[in-house]
């Protein structure tokens, strides 16, 4: 299970107006209130010494950012195969992130890609990918049986493909139950397929911190926000790498393929 790593406030704000504005920033940010206590009491000794309100959101940026740890790597381990899955609830836009990251670190890099679907409940969704496959001109595969997956990763390392990209279904919490159940333990048995959480950065916290929860049985090995452009609130990548330890990968703004998809940053987080 995830491990809560709560920051509690190591001092007092003092008689320093500018940092009640920053730490009122941060709550309107919708950063939790102890993370934010935290990052503003490290400020009280410049403010002390005098330091300019500029100065002061700048070391605000960089202690933000030495509390989010990052990583764009797809795949694991030292393989030439790399393998990385999306999973996430319905709506978090795990398809068109594959495809963006088909196009990026695959294409782009002149890697041989191949997609795999292991969504045989929704129609749409294989179609989508299959469309997606159609247009950059790469190989789909759609796995009937989760107990497929293995041997068909088995094959493509044989054929020289170099990254493989699978897409997983969207279920809500109800349906975890009924059909999360064999995909999440292989996912979590196999040390060489990279698993990557989607999930929306305009999710209401206390939904977000919910998903999370749901979703760690999948095992997943790094947190990938998407839909940055529907909101101006982003304290939840804040709250979620503190509180999950996990690194943040990639950030999704835009439906553009692969234009709206960066390496996510301590520094763009901040």
């Amino acid at each position: 299970t995830f491990t809560y790593n709560y920051y509690l406030p190591s001092g007092v704000l003092g008689s320093h107006p500018e940092l009640g504005t920053l730490y009122r920033d941060l709550i309107e940010a919708e950063v939790e209130p102890e993370i934010a206590a935290e990052l503003v009491a490290g400020l009280v000794g410049p403010a002390e010494r005098g330091a300019r309100p500029e100065e002061l959101a700048r070391e605000l940026g960089e202690r933000v950012a030495g509390l989010v740890a990052t990583s764009d790597e797809l795949g694991r381990g030292e393989a030439r195969l790399r393998v990385a899955a999306l999973v996430g609830p319905p709506g978090a836009g795990k398809t068109t992130t594959l495809a963006k990251l088909a196009v990026r670190y695959g294409l782009g890099r002149r890697r041989r890609v191949h997609l795999v679907t292991t969504d045989n409940y929704r129609v749409a969704a294989a179609r989508q990918l299959e469309t997606f496959a159609s247009l950059l001109v790469v190989e789909v595969t759609a796995i009937d049986e989760i107990r497929q997956l293995g041997p068909a990763l088995d094959e493509l390392q044989a054929s020289g493909v170099e990254l493989v990209l699978i897409d997983t279904p969207g279920h809500g919490f109800q349906e975890l139950d009924r059909h999360g159940g064999e995909l999440a333990p292989l996912l979590r048995a196999r040390p060489d397929i990279d698993t990557h959480l989607v999930v929306s950065a305009s999710t209401k916290p206390r939904d977000l911190r919910r998903i999370l929860e749901r979703y760690q049985e999948f095992g997943p090995a790094k947190l990938l926000f998407t839909k940055l452009d529907e909101t101006q609130l982003f304290g939840t990548l804040v709250n979620e790498a503190v509180r999950t330890r996990l690194p943040l990968s990639f950030l999704a703004a835009g439906p553009r393929i692969p234009e709206d998809l960066e390496p996510a940053t301590p520094q763009a987080v901040a």
